[in-house]
This record gives structure tokens, C-alpha cells and sequence, in this order.
């Protein structure tokens, strides 16, 4: 951040804001993040216009132009099932940070898992 930039922040810093507000304005920053990226309830409509399958996830990754992992995220998110999904590295594929032992990266649950 340049000198010029200072003056005109005056937000809290990792000292000055609680844990839990930290997480709150996260949570709030991803859901308007998510709802610009996949077109408010476009989305939604789309995701529940088929059965949830990775074929979907794909399908989705390319009409909303997205990454199949926030795909798959907002997919998760947004099915009204008890449902679930992982993200790992393919194990042929990796970038040197792959452990076999441990290849989950995240696990999404549904509301309802």
C-alpha cells in the first residue's frame, strides 16, 4: 500500500477487529461475491433443473463462467439435499503439495448435510 492509500483507509486491522467480525464480513463478502458471479438466482434455477451430478458442476462451470471448484461450491450450496463435496488435487496431476495420505482440500456440505 502506497503512502496515499493510508489516508484514505480507515477500516479495522487484524488487531482491531474481533475474530468473529472478521468471519461475519467474510461471510457476507463471499455471498455478494457469489451472488455477481453466478447471476443472482440464475443460478440456482439452473442448479436444480437437473439431477446434481459433476456433469452439471462442468455444465455450470462453463454457462457462468466460473472455476469448477466455485462451481462445485455454489452447486453444494445451493441444493435443497443432504449433499456433499471434496476438492483434492488429481493424484496424477499435482502441483508438489499433493499428500495421498491426506488429499482433501475441502469438504462442502449442503445446508442439509
Amino acid at each position: 500500500m502506497t503512502g496515499w492509500h493510508q489516508t484514505l483507509l480507515h477500516g479495522d486491522n487484524t488487531f482491531s477487529l474481533s475474530p468473529d467480525c472478521h468471519e461475519q464480513l467474510e461471510a457476507e463478502a463471499n455471498y455478494g461475491a457469489g451472488r455477481l458471479l453466478f447471476l443472482q438466482d440464475q443460478f440456482v434455477e439452473f442448479s436444480r433443473s437437473s439431477l446434481p451430478t459433476f456433469s452439471l458442476v462442468q455444465s455450470a462451470s462453463k454457462r457462468f463462467g466460473n472455476t469448477i471448484t466455485s462451481s462445485l461450491w455454489r452447486l453444494v450450496g445451493a441444493l435443497d439435499i443432504p449433499a456433499l463435496g471434496i476438492v483434492s488435487q488429481h493424484p496424477h496431476y499435482t502441483n508438489g503439495d499433493f499428500d495421498a495420505a491426506d488429499p482433501c482440500q475441502y469438504f462442502i456440505r449442503s445446508r442439509l448435510f
